[in-house]
């Protein structure tokens, strides 16, 4: 490879004592891929007192509910690959996914579509304004392939044909392209027809909205196969799901590793420094237990979880770390499980906030009931989760006022009688804004792998998506690994 590591290139040798940070889903399964090429001294180190990081599947009244991630498009092929050999549940079609709502702010008023009548009314837009062609199905298919088509040559030309960071590093014209709002690209690559897809994956996702979002992450996690399910579904030619889930919630595929593999993974350790002498010296580090501070040492040291936090417990950060991970944006995302005597006749499935337009007037940007994946409970829906963003920023500040804004904004949407019986605040989103994205962050990152006995994984690394922790975790090692 060129472009990315220089000459030199450190490797993961099955001799190494190596410790991961983090057993969410990219420590697991960076552990579990380890163990399968034959390393025997892998440790993970995790403050929680349970494995899965943001898949956490709760089970409350005999019914799974999902508080973090939940979907499953057709292109997890390497989680539904191990979710079958582990046996750690059934890949469904949520029922409720049928009855998607969207509600979103036109013309300055809340209003409730579902999820068609909102494509339709955006594509209606779209051809009063000229930029698309009046049709039906046909002529829409004909059009959204060629969309797809157009969408897939800009990716290839923009990020390569392979996962981005083997490519060579782009040039700094490439950069600035990648850098610039997707609403751009978009406009540039007549992709117009697309936009009711991409406000849903990219926006609702936790990326920004298209008039903002760098064109990075967008070209990054829309892959043609999810796309065109989307298109298919929407024009009633397949009756395949955009998205699935998981029976037994998504959380269970790393419950069931971490046991299967018997993986050495310690709980209930917080990392409180790590000191990297380098020379060949073993890297030390302090941990934090109920039973008083402890001290482990490794030969090599994977970071999985979030890099800008890293910088709180690394005790010498690189200048790279510091420069790179400083520049890193978060937003908010809280989940509640609660209970609710009166829910409002078009919120079965999901509501998406007018989050999806540029100026939001509401945090609550979702609400599923209990049916999603329990379809066939007649229980009726008085419990369900809700799940509020923030994508501006992330801290004590801003979880003060979703907290404060949770009750009133269900209230607005119909909800009485309002009870929490769970509620999880999550640092989502980990991402470079458009400046940073300019400089080639997301490859340097790539570039400094190894470097002070230190390896970098997990969404800050990669992306906010199970699919791309797991594929940057098997490029990590196809290349690096002995």
């Amino acid at each position: 490879m060129t472009g990315t590591t220089g000459q030199t290139a450190p490797r993961l040798l099955r001799r190494h004592r190596i410790g991961i940070v983090g057993a969410g889903p990219a420590g697991v399964h960076l552990a579990h891929l380890l163990k399968q090429r034959g390393f025997g001294r892998v440790t993970v180190l995790e403050r929680d007192t349970r494995v899965g990081g943001k898949s956490l599947s709760v089970v409350h009244d005999g019914t799974v509910f999902e508080m973090g991630a939940c979907y499953v498009p057709s292109n997890y092929d390497e989680y539904r690959r191990l979710l079958a050999q582990y046996d750690a549940g059934r890949v469904v079609s949520p029922p409720a996914l049928a009855r998607d709502v969207v509600t979103a702010a036109f013309s300055g008023s809340l209003t409730t579509y579902s999820l068609d009548a909102w494509t339709g009314h955006l594509t209606d837009r779209l051809i009063r304004s000229g930029t698309l062609r009046p049709g039906g199905a046909a002529r829409r298919l004909i059009d959204a392939l060629g969309a797809v088509r157009r969408l897939v040559a800009e990716r290839n030309r923009l990020l390569g044909r392979g996962y981005y960071p083997l490519s060579d590093r782009p040039t700094p014209a490439v950069l600035r392209e990648l850098a610039a709002p997707f609403g751009e690209l978009m406009e540039r690559c007549r992709l117009q027809i697309l936009e009711p897809f991409f406000r849903l994956a990219t926006s609702a996702q936790g990326y920004g909205v298209l008039e903002t979002s760098p064109s990075f992450y967008p070209l990054l996690w829309n892959e043609r196969r999810f796309v065109v399910s989307f298109i298919l579904t929407r024009l009633g030619l397949t009756r395949r799901p955009i998205v699935s889930a998981v029976d037994r919630g998504s959380q269970s595929l790393f419950t069931t590793i971490a046991a299967r593999d018997q993986l050495d993974i310690r709980l209930g350790c917080e990392v409180v420094s790590i000191e990297r002498p380098g020379g060949g010296r073993p890297v030390a580090v302090t941990l934090r237990t109920e039973n008083g501070a402890t001290e482990e040492r490794f030969d090599q040291i994977i970071l999985s979880g979030d890099l800008r936090g890293s910088l709180g417990y690394l005790a010498q950060p690189s200048d790279d770390e510091q420069r790179i991970f400083g520049q890193f944006l978060h937003s908010s995302f809280v989940t509640t499980l609660f209970k609710a005597s009166r829910w409002p006749a078009t919120a079965y499935a999901l509501n998406v906030a007018d989050a999806l337009t540029p100026n939001p007037t509401l945090s609550v940007s979702g609400v599923r009931e209990r049916r999603f994946l329990a379809p066939a409970a007649n229980i009726g829906p008085a419990l369900g989760v809700a799940y509020q963003f923030r994508q501006d920023a992330h801290g004590p500040a801003v979880l003060a006022d979703l907290d404060q804004s949770f009750a009133p904004e269900m209230r607005q949407l119909g909800f009485a009688d309002l009870s929490i019986v769970q509620r999880c605040r999550w640092a989502y989103c980990p991402r470079f804004p458009a400046a940073a994205v300019a400089e080639g962050l997301p490859w340097d990152i790539f570039a400094m792998q190894g470097r002070h006995d230190t390896w970098y994984a997990g969404s800050s690394a990669s992306f906010e998506s199970l699919n791309d922790v797991m594929k940057y975790n098997v490029l990590l090692l196809r290349h690096y690994a002995e």
